[in-house]
């Protein structure tokens, strides 16, 4: 299962790319760069095989690779003002949808056995996007229009 991409749909291309990133990809293949990625890591078991637990370390150590600043919460636009993140970073994918479903969908979508078709097809609103203010500017948590990433609409 995980190495034909897992629950968050990063098959081995994507994980092969980590890899050649932190330096791990060489003439050995992808079973051994994830094994030497193991043992780097004190892993246990070292089997090569990139389960949930090597995704883990993997993902934390490709994220400190991209940007290895640790920024503080006065860092943010909410400076830290709110516990749950308000202003600083958000959930806005269903607040500010790119594609919405139609009210003939919507109710099919619901439905337990539809789950995986309505993640893929939702997949377009799971995007990231990132916007940079001037160095100083800040801004009020309370009148922040988008909702805590722990909230629905209802948060806006």
């Amino acid at each position: 299962m995980y190495q034909s991409g897992g629950p968050e749909g990063w098959g081995q291309r994507s994980i092969e790319h980590i890899l050649t990133a932190l330096g791990y990809m060489g003439s050995g293949g992808y079973s051994d760069a994830v094994r030497q990625f193991q043992a780097d890591v004190d892993l246990s078991p070292v089997d090569g095989i990139a389960g949930p637990n090597t995704r883990g370390k993997l993902f934390a150590k490709y994220m400190d690779y991209l940007c290895p600043r640790i920024w503080a919460k006065t860092d943010f636009l909410g400076r830290g003002g709110d516990a749950g993140g308000k202003g600083d970073y958000q959930g806005c994918g269903e607040y500010n949808p790119y594609v919405v479903f139609s009210q003939t969908e919507e109710p099919s979508f619901l439905q337990p056995e539809n789950q995986a078709t309505r993640n893929a097809d939702n997949a377009i609103n799971r995007r990231v996007v990132v916007y940079l203010f001037r160095p100083g500017t800040v801004a009020t948590p309370e009148k922040w229009p988008c909702p805590r990433a722990t909230e629905g609409r209802a948060g806006a």
